[in-house]
């Protein structure tokens, strides 16, 4: 019967050492556990990079529409605030949904409180009513008597790839300004433009 020998220790010590000394191999396993996380890493810059675009033209649509409205002289008709809902689409074609809201807001001093003279929507956007614009955080400071336009563009974004941002966001941003022209009247809008 042959006789079976067991390695000495010492060849086992050494058999070891060689293994863990060998570094062949090691690039493929390293590969399998990074390039799913660099996969993910590249995607999530992507998301988060479209995410801060579309902000950024949805800022650039307030300022327009609060800047073209500045300028008016006459009364907002219902054409006017749909051209400017489509000024809005226009400037932030990354975004899914497009919610503009326009109000003209005073300041009361006798009741330390602003108010709205009107306020008109588009895209599914609710007007605003005196308790909501109080409800505002950091509005403006307003000379009493005077009056002053706010514009709220809203944006809905859906990311690509889920990357840490839920499926679908609301960016919104909000302008003011007065009007260049006559700031003591400010601009009327008609009734059937939906201005309440």
């Amino acid at each position: 019967m042959p006789r079976i020998t067991l390695p000495s220790l010492s060849r086992l010590k050494d058999r070891a050492k060689r293994f863990s000394d060998d570094t062949g191999g090691t690039l493929s396993v390293e590969t399998v556990f990074a390039a799913p996380l660099l996969f993910w890493c590249i995607m999530a810059m992507f998301v988060y990079f479209e995410a801060f675009r579309t902000q950024a033209q949805n800022t650039k649509a307030a300022y327009v529409v609060a800047d073209i409205l500045s300028r008016e002289q006459s009364t907002l008709t219902t054409e006017y605030i749909n051209s400017l809902h489509q000024t809005q689409k226009y400037m932030t074609p990354n975004g899914a949904d497009h919610k503009l809201n326009v109000t003209q807001i005073f300041y009361r001093k006798n009741k330390d409180d602003y108010r709205r003279n009107w306020s008109v929507a588009r895209g599914g956007a609710g007007r605003h009513s005196n308790n909501s614009v109080n409800k505002i955080p950091n509005l403006p400071p307003i000379k009493p008597g005077d009056k002053m336009i706010m514009v709220e563009a809203t944006v809905g974004y859906k990311p690509l790839f889920n990357a840490g941002i839920t499926n679908n966001i609301w960016l919104r941003t909000r302008a003011f300004t007065r009007s260049r022209i006559a700031a003591d009247k400010g601009v009327g809008c008609k009734w059937k433009a939906g201005c309440r």
